[in-house]
């Protein structure tokens, strides 16, 4: 059952206020449910329920199952009707440990190096259903993989490095370490590509019980209010005429920064020097 891909609207809450974040959502859902005439994201500022920062994969898709669970629930208490998302998403980044040869050539052990991840979660309210994919991996040079070990989260200690501020919000590690080759957005883009296919396949994926068409229950059909004071853009979809997306935030902050000071990303400021 597609039922999904061939609404009219299609209401997507997506668990971070991060630009990149959003934009990778808006980008891969208006690649598979180009039926859909409008695609309707809110952002939300959420809490992942993992620590500032993920040292591990499985502590890193926690965090992203978490994020996505939280954007459902605050889409639903603030939404008019109370209803859930057709689709919610949570976007969480982390690190995990790979034993490497040294670049020492006398030094004959390995060595303990870091790298960077990220996992994607999709998640369909209505069935319960969810979608998970991971992204690529990437090493990160030792100076900063020091600094993480020290206590100093990913992009702060990218900021030290590359003598920046900021970067999470814009290229990001992998922008930064690849010198723009591989953007942010295009990174988890074809994660959260990835992470839909379930819902691409669901007869191939999930129970007749999960497949059966729903109606959502009135769960994410009401139309796009134009009215919305949320609405921030809409926008064509480049190449993709026959979608515009609608963009909203929501936040505790009110600036679109994640709670608790977290730096767009549900990450709380450093709490060390430097």
């Amino acid at each position: 059952n597609n039922s999904n891909m061939d609404m009219e609207v299609l209401h997507v809450a997506v668990g971070s206020s991060n630009p990149a974040k959003v934009k990778a959502v808006e980008l891969s859902f208006a690649q598979v449910f180009p039926k859909a005439e409008t695609i309707s994201l809110r952002s939300f500022s959420t809490e992942s329920g993992v620590s500032d920062q993920p040292m591990d994969d499985d502590e890193t898709k926690t965090g992203a199952m978490n994020r996505a669970r939280n954007a459902a629930q605050q889409y639903k208490d603030s939404s008019e009707g109370g209803n859930f998302p057709d689709f919610s998403v949570g976007l969480e980044g982390g690190v995990c440990e790979v034993f490497s040869p040294s670049s020492d050539a006398n030094c004959k052990e390995e060595v303990k190096s870091l790298h960077c991840c990220a996992w994607m979660a999709v998640f369909q309210p209505s069935t319960g259903a969810w979608g998970l994919a991971r992204t690529s991996s990437f090493p990160l040079p030792p100076q900063i993989c020091n600094s993480i070990l020290q206590g100093t989260e990913l992009g702060y200690a990218c900021d030290a490095f590359f003598k920046k501020s900021g970067s999470k919000k814009e290229l990001g590690a992998v922008g930064l370490l690849t010198r723009g080759v591989v953007d942010r957005i295009k990174y988890y883009e074809h994660a959260l590509l990835m992470a839909l296919i379930p819902f691409i396949n669901q007869g191939a994926f999930f129970s007749p019980t999960v497949t059966d068409d729903h109606d959502h229950q009135g769960q994410g059909q009401q139309s796009v209010d134009e009215n919305d004071k949320d609405a921030a853009v809409v926008s064509k979809r480049k190449g993709i005429d026959n979608v515009c997306v609608v963009l909203s935030q929501q936040g505790a902050s009110g600036n679109g920064d994640e709670k608790n000071n977290h730096d767009g990303d549900g990450k709380k400021k450093q709490k060390t020097g430097g």
